[in-house]
């Protein structure tokens, strides 16, 4: 089966997409307690977690470098 792809969606569909993405919002937290939500998106917060902890070791580089290279001049 092949997904068939609309270039852009109408103003009301846009619309009805955004009202129905508000009530399943306000209905999920509702009816799901936080650890429940947590349990859920554990795999996505690890992942979220380890992406910062590497762009932290990233960002820690380029500022002892940027230091050295000023102690240098």
């Amino acid at each position: 089966m092949k997904a068939v792809k609309s270039d852009k969606l109408s103003k009301q569909e846009a619309k009805d997409f955004q009202t129905k993405w508000k009530e399943h919002k306000k209905n999920y937290i509702k009816d799901h307690t936080i650890e429940e939500m947590v349990y859920e998106n554990g795999s996505a917060l690890a992942l979220l977690f380890k992406e910062f902890e590497r762009l932290n070791t990233n960002l820690m580089t380029i500022i002892k470098q940027e230091t050295n290279g000023k102690k240098e001049e």
